[in-house]
């Protein structure tokens, strides 16, 4: 099974940049294919032994036309994997990101991380056993600390 630490390594890259380097090989095996066809027959050869040479050829032109066929299959799904990849980190990044707002963390194996109660800057918080303010009534509470700023809230 693929765990939360897989995904977020996935990298489309590698498939895209096989597609450019699929379609260059493509095009060749096309370009081949065509050249035997123009060539298949020279211009006044007649005859058993003109036959038997274009049939060989045109065996070797159907089997490079059904390569380029997988060749094209293969880019197609290459680009669409790669794509998909894209979508998928594209999620990562939300979920991530979402989790991070709420203060959680998606640990490699999937877990959700709860990553305790936000520090609010600017928000006092306990220090100690004493106040650094005096209480309304002009007393301190015994066990009470003050709250200093950046701790929990």
């Amino acid at each position: 099974m693929v765990a939360w630490s897989d995904v977020t390594r996935w990298n489309p890259a590698v498939l895209q940049d096989a597609v450019g380097d699929i379609n260059a090989a493509y095009n060749k095996l096309v370009a081949c294919s065509d050249d035997l066809r123009d060539i298949n027959t020279p211009e006044g050869w007649h005859g058993e032994a003109a036959d038997a040479a274009a049939k060989e050829v045109n065996g070797i032109i159907d089997g490079l036309e059904e390569y380029a066929a997988d060749l094209a299959a293969l880019r197609r799904r290459a680009g669409d994997v790669g794509d998909a990849i894209t979508g998928v980190q594209n999620g990562v990044k939300e979920a991530e990101a979402i989790a991070a707002s709420n203060h959680f963390a998606i640990a490699g194996d999937g877990a959700i991380v709860d990553n305790g109660a936000p520090r609010c800057a600017g928000r006092p918080t306990r220090t100690g056993s004493r106040r650094t303010r005096p209480h309304r009534r002009g007393t301190q509470r015994p066990g009470r600390g003050s709250l200093a700023a950046g701790d929990e809230c």
